[in-house]
């Protein structure tokens, strides 16, 4: 297939209940989700959400009202997702990672309604944590109408899934379906109706970025340009009915949330852990002997590296699938992407099996047909031409049509083009090339320093996980490149060893003047997981 056929005419009926009417269609008793013991069908899952939209309608759910997902990858998060977005809500994507500060920061920025909510997760207890944020939710009961505190202005309800006592204020799932159940009104011919109405343009999900550096960013995507997004990255992708994808991290996550948005369309199944951990994670991937993976480069070189994957327990199909995906190799000339939240995706990728030319081993491929993407000058705004590097701006119909709570002129140019934020170059042939974030960049004796080409450099080095790089200012002196490095579980980081083994891989300005070992429990982490930058600057600034 060409380029140029990526792209297809937009779908007028291009809603997620007709995505999801079609799977059933096609591939009713597949399985589309395997967690553990439990698998559901693209029947069940219609049957499944079918039960909770109708008991969401009963509790005052409907188009637009802002509905907040907060459980690990389960049989649960699924039939959740596709019962908001079956009768219009907008689903409120929630990190399992998020701490009080955190979710109490969304939870009140999204305007979260009503909260679907695991009991526990790991050692979260989150009907605990929303205790402490909101702490006049104690005294109030469900059954007496909706709930009102100051804490949380817009929340009205929470549905709690899991084993235990509960609190007055929440509710239980069987509670709902069986009121939902008594109202002969709400029939499946309701549902239809209510379905009927969702149009491409109604806002389907308000998804979080990091705020690794800020405060999270609040993404709105429109049903239409989910499907329409699913059908170009299936032929990135390469996709399937016979896939088989391992998702790691959280659907809550752009890359999790897009691999399941793609089995819906494609027909593919998932596989995901019981739990994060990694022997969780080995076997799942040894039982369900997955053909695709979603999951960050640090967790797939850690899998990589697993003793048991070492020694064959996986098979060697999943060893070769692990291999293709690491990203430091790339004398294997497989093809990669560059995208984002805002994009819904890559915007810039080849598909998945096709060689990449020598020359390109670096670049993130050629613009994706749906997004047009141009290189400004960040000093002056004026756009740069042909291996001019810069900030990278994208506009399209498919990317994010606007931010929670921002106006547009503070999201968009006058032309509608979006600033990526990332540094930039596109050769004559149409190949990005990425340097590292325009706001993270550090000035060293009038030199740039990419903080990534860094992180990578040092996360090549074999005791480590993963890496933070950023600028780092103490008593008022220059500015300095500092790190900070997590081990692998049971190793130790030789600080010297590493320092010496960057002088034969990077310039000697770029190596970091002070670099900090820390362990995976004591470093603060983003609500998406990643290092916490601004915290930790803060921690070394503070010695």
């Amino acid at each position: 297939m060409t380029r140029e056929a990526w792209l297809r005419p937009p779908d007028d009926e291009a809603t997620l209940p007709r995505l999801l009417g079609e799977a059933v269609a096609r591939h009713g008793p597949r399985p589309l989700l395997t967690c553990g013991a439990r698998t559901l069908t693209f029947a069940d899952a219609d049957s499944d959400s079918r039960a909770l939209a109708k008991a969401l309608v009963a509790r005052g759910v409907g188009k637009g009202t802002r509905v907040g997902l907060l459980m690990p990858n389960t049989t649960e998060w699924l039939t959740c997702y596709l019962a908001v977005t079956r009768v219009g809500a907008i689903a409120v994507l929630l990190s399992t990672l998020y701490q009080r500060k955190d979710l109490a920061w969304v939870l009140r920025h999204a305007d979260v309604h009503t909260l679907l909510l695991a009991h526990r997760f790991l050692n979260h207890d989150y009907v605990a944590r929303l205790e402490e944020i909101a702490p006049d939710l104690a005294g109030q009961d469900a059954a007496a109408g909706p709930l009102l505190t100051p804490a949380l202005p817009y929340l009205r309800q929470v549905i709690v899934w899991g084993e235990g006592p509960l609190p007055a204020w929440a509710l239980t799932p069987q509670a709902c379906l069986d009121a939902a159940t008594q109202d002969p009104r709400l029939d499946d011919a309701m549902l239809r109706q209510i379905e009927a109405t969702i149009a491409p343009a109604d806002l389907a999900v308000l998804m979080y970025t990091s705020g690794s550096t800020a405060d999270p960013k609040g993404i709105l995507h429109t049903h239409g340009a989910i499907v329409r997004r699913m059908q170009i990255l299936s032929h990135i992708r390469q996709s399937s009915a016979e896939d088989r994808s391992l998702v790691v991290g959280p659907f809550c996550w752009a890359a999790g949330f897009i691999t399941l948005n793609m089995s819906l369309l494609m027909g593919g199944s998932m596989l995901c852990p019981v739990s994060p951990k990694i022997d969780d994670i080995v076997t799942a991937m040894a039982e369900g002997q997955p053909t695709d993976l979603s999951a960050q480069p640090g967790m797939i070189k850690q899998l990589r590296e697993h003793p048991r994957i070492a020694a064959g327990e996986a098979g060697a199909e999943v060893l070769a699938l692990l291999d293709s995906r690491l990203t430091g190799a790339r004398s294997d000339q497989a093809s990669r992407g560059l995208g984002m939240t805002e994009t819904f995706g890559q915007h810039s990728a080849e598909p998945r099996k096709d060689e990449v030319p020598a020359a390109k081993i670096e670049a993130f491929g050629r613009g994706v047909p749906d997004i047009e993407r141009r290189i400004r000058n960040p000093a002056t705004g004026a756009w740069l031409g042909v291996d001019e590097e810069g900030v990278l701006w994208v506009r399209g119909p498919n990317i994010t049509p606007a931010l929670y709570k921002k106006e547009r002129h503070e999201v968009f140019d006058a032309d509608g083009f979006y600033d990526t934020g990332d540094l930039c170059r596109i050769d004559a042939e149409g190949w990005l090339f990425f340097s590292g974030r325009n706001s993270e960049m550090i000035k060293v004796s009038g030199a740039n320093v990419a903080p990534r080409e860094v992180e990578l450099a040092i996360e090549a080095y074999p005791e480590v996980q993963e890496a933070s790089v950023f600028e780092l200012i103490r008593d008022g002196h220059a500015p300095i490149v500092a790190a900070v490095v997590v081990p692998k579980p049971e190793a130790s980081i030789d600080i010297e060893a590493l320092r010496a083994g960057l002088r034969g891989e990077i310039a000697s300005f770029k190596i970091p003047k002070l670099i900090v070992a820390m362990s995976h429990e004591d470093a603060p982490r983003t609500g998406s997981g990643k290092l916490h930058k601004p915290r930790l600057r803060e921690m070394l600034a503070a010695g």
